[in-house]
């Protein structure tokens, strides 16, 4: 799909997505509880990548219902000698190997596009060291053998997600698990989200000194659960001075530093009826450490490439082995465009112009890529054309729609 956005002001209010990162915790929570049904509301917006979740969860036995909000009925019973396909998705993946180990069960695991490119050696490393079986080191892998407990040592600079995957995993060993932390942790957030997750269902996670203990226990059904407004993608709505209604002030989600961010560079909020209206004209250069939250770069870029100014934005090394590369993807995205950007080992430096000129964008597959071209086309003199614009699908399926109901015009073509 190709579409073509003649640049014009957006305005309005959008209602925040349910939060992606908050959604796949808490469905293999709820698949993973002793007994009970879990009602996960309202995330049947959340794009492809809860879709793999789902579907994933559905092939090792757990019995899911979706009609607008998705009701999870775990299996004790879990599906061996099976295939499973995790898609394009990497925390379905990374969240999901420990836990077939933890299962038992002998599974084919597979995915598509980059995901068999991302790395997942230190996460194989640790679950051999605890009995897990792997018989290829990338996809596509057999997992076999039984997950123990006991202590599991992770470097801070490693990908949250093989500690997410592991935390998600220990209550199925039956023993204590204690996960070892190496230094500094990077994009911390995103791990005290899977520790609230799983303290809503019931398992007594604490951390001390990097290390993060979990007590045996079992998942228990708290019955209906709500999915927090997602702050990763309403990113890109408060670049564009948009309001988001159903974003929590104390949220857990890392990416809610967006606020603070946008605040630095001239920006100012007030929340109303559970709405956060954002105002300003044009926003001033900010330096930004994107260490805990690489997902918001897209937008900060996009937002820095038009400010009053220089950005810098640094620690997003580990945006390279995302959907794309997506520290190139980011760049060339915006030097099509027109803007003054250097690309660095870890980020940008961006200094700013009043307008862009417009262009040609290629999404690479990437949802983060092709959203950012459509916000950076309020700002451009001439048409932006994004080839792959239905790369959204990934984790908002309903973008386009809503940015021309916010006064976009897009010219589709399929």
């Amino acid at each position: 799909m190709k579409a073509t956005i003649t640049p014009t002001k957006l305005s309005g209010c959008i209602k925040a997505l349910p939060s992606k990162s908050h959604a796949h915790r808490a469905l293999i929570c709820a698949a993973l509880c002793d007994e009970g049904n879990s009602t996960v509301i309202d995330i049947s917006s959340c794009g492809e990548d809860i879709d793999a979740t789902v579907s994933v969860l559905s092939d090792l036995g757990a019995d899911i219902t979706q009609d607008g909000h998705i009701v999870v009925n775990p299996s004790k019973n879990y599906k061996s000698g099976g295939k499973i396909c995790c898609r394009e998705s990497g925390s379905t993946l990374r969240f999901m190997l420990p836990v077939i180990s933890a299962m038992g069960a002998e599974v084919t695991v597979s995915g598509y596009g980059r995901l068999p490119e991302r790395p997942i050696g230190e996460l194989l490393f640790q679950l051999r060291e605890h009995n897990g079986r792997f018989d290829e080191d990338k996809l596509p892998l057999t997992a076999s053998g039984k997950l123990s407990g006991g202590d599991f040592y992770f470097d801070g600079n490693v990908s949250s997600q093989y500690i997410t995957g592991v935390l998600l995993a220990s209550p199925l060993t039956n023993e204590v698990c204690r996960i070892h932390i190496n230094g500094e942790l990077q994009s911390k957030p995103y791990v005290d989200l899977t520790v609230k997750v799983m303290r809503d269902f019931g398992i007594d996670v604490h951390e001390e000194n990097g290390v993060y203990t979990v007590e045996k226990g079992k998942y228990v059904s708290p019955g209906k659960y709500e999915i927090e407004g997602d702050w990763s993608n309403a990113a890109f709505w408060l670049c564009a001075g948009i309001s988001v209604e159903g974003l929590q002030s104390n949220s857990f989600q890392g990416d809610s530093a967006t606020l603070e961010i946008l605040r630095s560079a001239g920006a100012e909020f007030r929340y109303e009826d559970n709405t956060l209206i954002p105002s300003f004209k044009r926003l001033n250069g900010f330096t930004f450490n994107a260490q805990n939250t690489p997902d918001i770069v897209p937008p900060l870029a996009v937002a820095a490439a038009t400010a009053n100014g220089t950005s810098i934005i640094t620690g997003a090394e580990r945006l390279r082995i995302k959907e794309s590369d997506r520290l190139k993807t980011v760049y060339d995205m915006l030097f099509a465009l027109g803007a003054d950007i250097k690309l660095t080992d870890d980020g940008f430096i961006i200094h700013g112009k009043e307008k862009l000129n417009g262009g040609t964008v290629n999404s690479c597959n990437d949802h983060r890529i092709a959203m950012s071209a459509a916000i950076c086309a309020i700002n451009c003199t001439g048409a932006v054309t994004v080839n792959g614009a239905e790369a959204v699908n990934k984790s908002y399926r309903d973008f386009w729609s809503d940015y021309a109901r916010l006064g976009g015009k897009i010219n589709e073509i399929w």
